[in-house]
């Protein structure tokens, strides 16, 4: 894999690790079966919520950036408007390294994960126009298994609970 498709892989797993250790599980969309523009989906005893998933090291961690922006495509936005349930969208922030050298290292002592985290946001396919198709993670949310209760909480008052 090049380095974009591993970055996106980790990216998943990272996720999919939150959710396990809170508890809930994550089934990833297949692959080439992406049409509806969502990675996957967590599953609360109510429900599914779903998530699209960007990995990148062009923020970091300790960035002053309040907004990690990605221009979404026009057949997401259209996907997203048919949703019936909670949409987030999910930045996964991996280290640029300087040498263009391994952000993962692998050795005999174990696997150094270096600096990752997440920041999300609720997508709301109402906000998108012609000149307006940035899709952005919020710096102030950073993805924990505390996320997790805000969004099955969404999910909750969706379905008017």
């Amino acid at each position: 894999m090049d380095d974009k498709a591993l970055k996106g892989r980790y990216g998943v797993r990272y996720v999919d690790t939150i959710v396990s250790a809170a508890g809930y599980e994550w089934r990833e969309t297949g692959s080439g079966a992406d049409v509806l523009a969502i990675d996957g989906d967590i599953f609360f005893p109510e429900g599914p919520v779903g998530v699209q998933i960007k990995t990148t090291h062009k923020h970091s961690i300790s960035g002053t950036n309040l907004r990690l922006s990605q221009t979404a495509e026009q057949h997401w936005v259209d996907t997203w408007a048919k949703a019936q349930r909670p949409l987030y969208f999910v930045v996964v922030v991996v280290p640029h390294t300087a040498t263009g050298g391994p952000w993962v290292k692998h050795h005999t002592a174990g696997t150094d994960l270096l600096g990752t985290a997440a920041y999300w946001s609720r997508i709301d396919p109402t906000i998108f126009a012609p000149k307006n198709m940035s899709v952005a993670a919020l710096r102030s949310q950073r993805m924990d298994a505390t996320t997790l209760l805000q969004w099955q909480l969404d999910l909750l008052g969706g379905y008017g609970g």
